[in-house]
């Protein structure tokens, strides 16, 4: 749906219409300056074009937020798909098996330069360079989902669970953790062999496969070694502030799960320690 804007030769703007509260993604906070309530809510179209609004209230029916919304220019989030470089393009999916990631929508912020479209970009180099050199447990990738030119999603593999839901559930009592951790140093070691650092990983980046099979995800902050980073790590799964790729961050990172997984399963002994 669109509206005119009255002057011949120009597109149409496009206007916001959602049906629900629920299709938007809010965003709420304190503003540090005056302590006033704040939020911020994101909706994106069916065909991937997204709009931005801001209010100080709660009091809003969806009119309100209807009216609030304003068109994001594609270009302050997705990258044009690069005609130097072949890609795997997602036409049709199933939902219901595949997931579609988006930039990241809860740090946008109109005016402010995040380097989304450069991160949306690396990513999906990374997910391709994968794809050619696959691992029974590192997250599938089907291909990047494209619009108007430009890379708006990666599409890959769904999963329910991740490893910081499933711990909280009766099935942990069931998880070998010695070969959890095989499988999972068993991906690590796949992407250190192809000159990566995964810069990232902890419990939520971890999904539960069939069997309880560990699936490594999130390639946003997966570079070569050496390579400056737009994103690192997770508070509490690295010693340092750091800002390019190292496999250092990996090692740092896997014992850290190890040691993690001692606390929430303790009547287990991993076996690399007898």
């Amino acid at each position: 749906m669109s509206a005119s804007n009255g002057q011949a030769g120009q597109e149409p703007i496009p206007l916001a219409t959602p049906t629900s509260v629920d299709d938007l993604f809010l965003v709420e906070f304190n503003d540090p300056e005056t302590n006033n309530h704040q939020k911020t809510f994101l909706w994106m179209s069916e065909d991937d074009k997204v709009f931005f609004g801001r209010a100080s209230t709660n009091d809003m029916t969806l009119g309100d937020y209807i009216k609030a919304l304003e068109p994001v220019s594609d270009k302050d989030l997705f990258p044009e798909l690069p005609a130097d470089t072949q890609f795997t393009i997602a036409v049709d999916y199933d939902e219901g098996s595949y997931f579609c990631k988006r930039p990241g929508l809860f740090r946008f912020e109109p005016g402010f330069d995040f380097g989304t479209p450069k991160q949306v970009l690396d990513e999906t180099l990374i997910m391709e360079k994968l794809a050619k050199h696959p691992h029974p447990n590192i997250i599938h990738y089907r291909g990047c989902r494209v619009k108007r030119g430009r890379i708006t999603g990666i599409v890959i593999d769904k999963y329910e669970m991740s490893l910081e839901q499933f711990i909280k559930t009766a099935e942990l009592k069931n998880l070998d953790i010695d070969a959890f951790l095989s499988d999972i140093n068993s991906a690590v070691n796949h992407l250190h062999s192809l000159g990566l650092a995964h810069n990232d990983i902890n419990p939520s980046n971890i999904m539960m496969g069939e069997k309880n099979k560990p699936v490594l995800i999130e390639f946003g902050s997966c570079q070569p070694f050496g390579k400056l980073l737009q994103t690192f790590g997770t508070p509490g799964w690295f010693e340092e502030d750091f800002w390019t790729s190292e496999k250092k961050h990996d090692d740092i990172a896997l014992e850290k799960l190890r040691q993690w997984l001692k606390i929430v399963k303790p009547d287990e002994m991993i076996k690399s320690e007898l």
